[in-house]
């Protein structure tokens, strides 16, 4: 059963994507072994008009750095790596074929500057956070040594 497969690259710091060929009797370990994590998440998306599992580590926002992977929307952000499966009519996640491997590679390739774009927003908002709480910090202190001072 062939998959696909979105890996961080720990040396280069980089997403890469692989097609995995899977033995679909002992899926669950193969997952953990290609995800490298214990336990997983599974959730569907469409892409262009196709359901796929998307086969996700189930500790990925325990991990720290916590690495983003795939980014649908605001709302719908996957982290760590990923697996992507097929859906058949029944539900039931079965391998892909070769249009599902060049439909989702084109798709994790164009959600990459999304994915970019979140990632400098988030860091943005975070950056402003600890602005925002170390002005705060300062003039609290600063207060409370003019307050030392006056007394």
């Amino acid at each position: 059963m062939y998959i696909l497969t979105v890996e961080l690259n720990q040396d280069r710091m980089v997403l890469e994507s692989h097609i995995r060929n899977i033995n679909d009797a002992d899926k669950l370990n193969e997952y953990y072994r290609y995800l490298d994590c214990r336990s997983i998440d599974m959730a569907t998306i469409d892409v262009n008009g196709h359901p796929y599992d998307v086969v996700c580590d189930g500790e990925a926002l325990l991990r720290n750095p916590l690495i983003p992977s795939l980014y649908i929307s605001d709302a719908q952000v996957f982290f760590g790596n990923l697996a992507f499966v097929k859906i058949d009519e029944e539900g039931a996640s079965v391998g892909l074929e070769r249009e599902d491997m060049i439909r989702l590679l084109d798709f994790v390739d164009r959600q990459k500057e999304s994915l970019y774009r979140w990632t400098e927003k988030k860091i943005r908002q975070e950056q402003e956070r600890v602005a925002i709480h170390n002005r705060e910090e300062c003039e609290d202190g600063d207060s409370k040594f003019w307050r030392r001072d006056a007394g």
